[in-house]
């Protein structure tokens, strides 16, 4: 088989997509039969870890992650890989780019370029399905990788039956494998959270809207006993004073503690092996994967998550944990006091069903399914 040239390309570098994409592209380029380029705005140190022979580093011009800035990358990553004779482009974060599809569509239609995507979310408005629907039928979308049989069954009904056979379900990896623990950092962690009463519940990543975060401290309001929630990840709509404002207003003081900051790679692994149960109170309109179940599962810890979309399916499918009924504060209760009351009769009921689904998480099977997906 003959080393095909493809030309990756994501609007941005920054926090999970660094991880994502260099999982991707430097594993492919290790496997021998894909010559990997990337087209991104990347830092020199970045660009380092990727271990490219040859990489296309863009100038932004307009604001970053606006929609004129997406544009403009977009189509400057097609006007490039036609000047270097690269026929196949592979959008790592189609979500982003539904607009920039649909401006660039008489481009895309004359242009002998094979387009495939990896798409992470399931879009909820109708203008993004219709787009989405639309570069599928026309033949401009060869084919679309998804993270999770629930997204891949809602895509194909959108698309149509017909067109499933462009649809490809993979299992979103573990990008963070267990490594010795600095023990300087591991002491300095466990100094910091001396004292704290178990079981310790965690909440990790940015205080976006749709993690819910508001819904799970409502929640623990009505929780009676011992426990403790570490809130950890950086500000988003959620703001320190916001978890502060409301951690006093539902008395909450002595059983949370937080660390509102953006949480480095070598400190991940200390939350996660520290904490008994993880939770994942998001919002019904959030239908993708979720990287702190991958990491709670590889470490044996019960996921507290809603019942729908991707992550309802994965916990329920897979039996790695328990559900509520998505934005529902008094169930999300129930469940948390049940899990607790439960905790050790739970974990050896669901530890050989996460053993198993452990066997889906490695970065050299997610490479693997990458490559197959993208050459055939």
């Amino acid at each position: 088989m003959m080393v095909q040239n493809i030309l990756f390309f994501d609007t941005s570098n920054q926090g999970h997509h660094f991880l994502y994409n260099k999982a991707v592209i430097k594993g492919l380029g290790k496997s021998g039969d894909i010559n990997p380029f990337y087209y991104c705005p990347l830092q020199n140190v970045e660009q380092k870890a990727f271990h490219l022979n040859k990489t296309a580093i863009p100038k932004r011009i307009f604001k970053e992650n606006s929609n004129l800035d997406r544009l403009f990358l977009l189509f400057s990553s097609l006007t490039w890989a036609k000047k270097n004779k690269i026929s196949h482009i592979h959008l790592l974060y189609l979500d982003s780019l539904f607009l920039c599809f649909m401006i660039l569509l008489p481009l895309l239609m004359i242009l002998n370029i094979k387009i495939t995507a990896t798409l992470h979310w399931l879009p909820q408005r109708k203008s993004k399905q219709f787009i989405l629907k639309s570069i599928v039928r026309l033949g401009l979308l060869k084919k679309i990788i998804v993270h999770g049989n629930y997204t891949k069954d809602r895509v194909i009904e959108l698309i149509g039956y017909k067109n499933g056979n462009k649809v490809i379900s993979i299992i979103y990896p573990n990008l963070h494998p267990e490594k010795r623990l600095d023990m300087i950092l591991l002491e300095k962690f466990n100094r910091r959270l001396e004292g704290i009463k178990k079981p310790i519940l965690l909440s990790f990543g940015g205080l976006r809207h749709d993690k819910g975060i508001d819904i799970l401290l409502k929640s623990l309001s009505l929780v009676k006993g011992n426990f403790t929630l570490i809130v950890a990840g950086k500000e988003d709509y959620f703001s320190k004073e916001d978890i502060k404002n409301m951690i006093n207003k539902y008395k909450l003081s002595d059983k949370v503690f937080t660390n509102i900051k953006f949480i480095p790679d070598e400190e991940l692994p200390l939350y996660f092996n520290f904490t008994d149960i993880v939770v994942l109170p998001y919002r019904k309109y959030f239908s993708g994967q979720s990287g702190p179940l991958t990491e709670g599962v590889t470490r044996f810890k019960p996921i507290i998550g809603p019942n729908n979309g991707e992550i309802g399916y994965t916990i329920k499918n897979y039996k790695l944990g328990t559900t509520f009924e998505a934005e529902n504060v008094i169930d999300l209760s129930y469940c948390i006091t049940d899990t607790i009351r439960n905790l050790e009769v739970l974990k050896k009921e669901i530890k050989i069903n996460q053993y198993n689904y452990q066997s889906f998480l490695t970065v050299e099977s997610f490479v693997k399914s990458y490559k197959k997906s993208l050459l055939n």
